[in-house]
C-alpha cells in the first residue's frame, strides 16, 4: 500500500502528523513543495498529511523521510553499519567468504544533507575523524548505476539504507530504528577497505586447476613440497582445512573446476590479515 505523508514542516521544523492540530490547524507546510498540508486524523484513516490544494507531489514522501532521517543523524549522530564482506574468488559474483569488520555502532562528527560532493550530491555526508561515509536513503527511488559510478569514482564509503518496506504509521521513533538498530535494510554501495583489501588480496591469490581421475579431484598443492620448489598433488578435501584455500570456484559452461588459493604467498596473506584484522568465514 502507498505509504502516506507522515511528515509536515512547521514552523521551519519537520514534525510528525500525530504531534499537530488536525486539518488546516496543523500550520504545516509540504517539506517538498511548500504547499499547505492539512493533517488527517480521523478515526477511519490512518493519521496522515495531505496537500490542501490535492495537487500531484510526488516527491513528497521521499523528501519527508531524508529530512527525518538527517534529523535523527544529525541529532544522535550514530548509525550502525553492516559488517563489511568480500569474496576472494577472482570474479565477484561468487559468495563472499572474508569478513572485513564485523557490523558496528559509529559515532559521528558531524551530519551534511544534500551537500554536494565532488560532481554529484549525496542525500547525507557523515564525518568521523576526517573520513567521510555518504549515507543514500532509499523509499521508491533506488541508487542508480550513474550516482553509483560516481560514487565509486569518489572513492568514498557508501551505504544504502532502503525504507521501502516501512510501515505505512511510521514515526520518528520507527526512523530511529531503521537507522540506529536495523541492520537487514542496509547495505554497502561502495566500501574503501574492502577495495584495498580485495586488490591486494587478488594480486596474490592463483586459480589453481582441479583434476580429476577415478572419482576423484586433485590439486596441485604449493605447500606440500617434493624435492625443491615443486609441488604436491593432493585430494581437493585436504584444502577445506586450509587456512590458504581462500574458495571454490566452478564454471558450468565447460566443467573447470579452480580452488583459490594463497599457499604460494603465504607470508604476504598473513601479513595481510593481521594488518587488517581479516577473517574467514570458516574461521
Amino acid at each position: 500500500m502507498e505509504l502516506k505523508l507522515p511528515f509536515g514542516m512547521k514552523d521551519g521544523k519537520l514534525v510528525q502528523v500525530t504531534d499537530v492540530e488536525q486539518g488546516l490547524k496543523c500550520g504545516c507546510v509540504c517539506p517538498a513543495c511548500g504547499d499547505s498540508l492539512v493533517a488527517r486524523k480521523g478515526e477511519t484513516n490512518i493519521p496522515h498529511f495531505a496537500h490542501l490544494n490535492e495537487i500531484k507531489c510526488y516527491g513528497a514522501v521521499e523528501t519527508a523521510l531524508h529530512l527525518a532521517a538527517k534529523d535523527i543523524l544529525d541529532k544522535y549522530k550514530t548509525l550502525r553499519i553492516p559488517p563489511v564482506t568480500a569474496t576472494e574468488n577472482i570474479n565477484d559474483e561468487f559468495d563472499d567468504t572474508l569478513l572485513l569488520h564485523d557490523a558496528q555502532l559509529i559515532k559521528f562528527d558531524k551530519v551534511y544533507l544534500e551537500k554536494r560532493f565532488d560532481n554529484f550530491i549525496p542525500d547525507i555526508i557523515c564525518v568521523k575523524d576526517g573520513f567521510q561515509l555518504i549515507i543514500e536513503i532509499a523509499v521508491t527511488h533506488f541508487v542508480d548505476s550513474t550516482k553509483k559510478k560516481k560514487i565509486i569514482e569518489s572513492k568514498t564509503s557508501a551505504i544504502e539504507i532502503n525504507l521501502s518496506g516501512i510501515r505505512r504509521t511510521v514515526t520518528f521513533e520507527d526512523l530511529l530504528e531503521a537507522i540506529y538498530v536495523t541492520l537487514d535494510n542496509k547495505k554497502w554501495i561502495y566500501n574503501r577497505k574492502r577495495e584495498i583489501v580485495v586488490g591486494k588480496i587478488r594480486d596474490i591469490i592463483k586459480k589453481l586447476v582441479v583434476s580429476k581421475k577415478n572419482f576423484k579431484k586433485f590439486v596441485l598443492c604449493p605447500i606440500k613440497s617434493k624435492g625443491e620448489n615443486k609441488g604436491q598433488f593432493v585430494t581437493t578435501d585436504k584444502c577445506d582445512d586450509c587456512k590458504y584455500c581462500c574458495s571454490y570456484e566452478d564454471n558450468p559452461l565447460n566443467s573447470d573446476e579452480f580452488i583459490i588459493c594463497a599457499g604460494h604467498a603465504r607470508e604476504q596473506y598473513d601479513e595481510l590479515f593481521k594488518k587488517y584484522n581479516l577473517k574467514h568465514f570458516k574461521d
